[in-house]
């Protein structure tokens, strides 16, 4: 089903799948948390083990966010990874930065401008939003975050 947005800046065409007040109420969410606090959290992204490749709940946020950078062609954003602390911190910081890349890469893949993507980091577990001690905070602490640059 195609979706047409239109903004003073641009017209754009997105493929969305699904309800479409759905997908629309998420790009709004996405862009006003960016407006507001400059940064949009996506938390327990999940990858296969041993693999890189974005799953499919995470590509419906990442396509809603495509849009948002569509809508606003000055943005450029961060992108930050972010683990949990099991594990040692060296594999926490190589999951953390593959995570970041995946993301950056899948949005390059579909068609957001390279210049709005200014850095993909791996922060390991340095960061943590949730306590490692419980399943709950672990499961915040799994997470990629998307910055604005200024």
């Amino acid at each position: 089903m195609d979706l047409i947005l239109v903004s003073k800046f641009e017209l754009t065409k997105v493929v969305l799948e699904g309800n479409i007040l759905e997908k629309a109420e998420e790009v709004k969410k996405i862009e006003d948390r960016l407006l507001k606090e400059e940064k949009f959290v996506v938390e327990s992204i999940h990858f296969a083990f041993g693999k890189e490749q974005v799953e499919s709940d995470f590509k419906a946020i990442l396509d809603s966010l495509a849009v948002v950078l569509r809508l606003h062609p000055d943005w450029k954003l961060r992108i930050e990874g972010h683990t949990d602390s099991w594990g040692t911190e060296a594999y926490n910081q190589d999951v953390s930065k593959h995570r970041a890349v995946a993301a950056k890469v899948y949005l390059l893949h579909i068609g957001v401008d390279p210049t709005q993507l200014v850095k993909a980091l791996g922060l390991g577990m340095s960061q943590p939003i949730g306590d490692n001690e419980t399943p709950a905070g672990r499961y915040k602490n799994r997470r990629v975050e998307f910055k604005l640059e200024k």
